[in-house]
């Protein structure tokens, strides 16, 4: 039996426990916290119900914003959760304001030395 006709003769127990499946594989390899990777999960599955459903048109969770209808954009959230390693606490001293002013100092005069002014 090909594999399209055995997809075609799913139903919603197969859908379901495909998706079951696949949360269970999210969880199992997270190193750590397993409550940490189910709640990532959970979470994960919570954006995802944002705006529109695909087969009704119905807007979910918009919580009246317009904005929210077309659901929450990857590549926002990505952009901004990539801000979160700057402030660990290993680089704190870079990343107040006098860290950074002190490197852009420091910069200036380097580059004011190399030019000999």
């Amino acid at each position: 039996m090909p594999l399209s006709e055995v997809a075609i003769r799913f139903g919603p127990e197969d859908y379901f426990s495909l998706m079951v499946l696949g949360l269970v594989g999210a969880i199992a390899p997270a190193s750590g916290s397993t409550a940490k990777a189910v709640g990532m999960v959970l979470f994960g599955m919570m954006s995802g119900l944002v705006g529109a459903d695909v087969t009704s048109g119905a807007v979910r969770h918009a919580f009246g914003y317009q904005f929210l209808s077309d659901g929450i954009d990857f590549v926002i959230v990505a952009m901004g959760l990539g801000d979160f390693p700057c402030y660990d606490t290993a680089d704190a001293g870079v990343h107040d304001a006098a860290g950074r002013l002190s490197m852009a100092k420091d910069a200036l005069e380097g580059v004011s030395a190399k030019k000999g002014l």
